[in-house]
């Protein structure tokens, strides 16, 4: 039962987001051995669950989780006029697209743009929840490269 009434809670926090077409359309980037959406998703959940667990904002844990990798190009390469390494430059062009398609608060922002961090030291995480989100990134992350048998 408490299973369930998890997932509902994170549906709840997260299926406006996930819904658009702009969040949709992140199937069709690769992200490691999935897509950026499964990525994007499975960051999510995870957040949520750490977020409650350690008694902190899950619902923005999740959103910015969702949006944290919202840019519509292969990281390998580099769209007209785009400056610097996908890898730095993202986080922005995530913002900027999740701000296209919904009203950020200051902690998704912040979530958002400090997912690279220490890759990208522009953007130093501000919460608790953007740190949590960029560690959860990356034991993600990690999980993607893994093989799949």
């Amino acid at each position: 039962m408490k299973k369930l009434l998890r997932a509902i809670e994170f549906d709840n926090a997260v299926r406006d987001l996930l819904v658009l077409p702009e969040v949709q359309r992140l199937r069709a980037y690769r992200h490691h051995r999935t897509n950026r959406y499964e990525h994007t998703l499975r960051v999510a959940r995870w957040s949520f669950r750490a977020a409650r667990w350690l008694g902190l904002d899950e619902r923005s844990a999740a959103r910015g989780a969702v949006l944290h990798d919202l840019f519509y190009h292969d990281r390998s390469c580099r769209p007209e006029g785009y400056r610097g390494s996908a890898l730095v430059r993202h986080p922005r062009e995530a913002v900027e697209n999740a701000r296209r398609i919904t009203r950020l608060t200051p902690k998704e922002e912040d979530i958002i743009l400090s997912h690279m961090w220490p890759v990208s030291p522009r953007h130093l995480p501000h919460s608790a929840e953007a740190v949590l989100v960029n560690l959860v990134d990356d034991v993600v992350a990690v999980g993607d490269l893994a093989p799949r048998h």
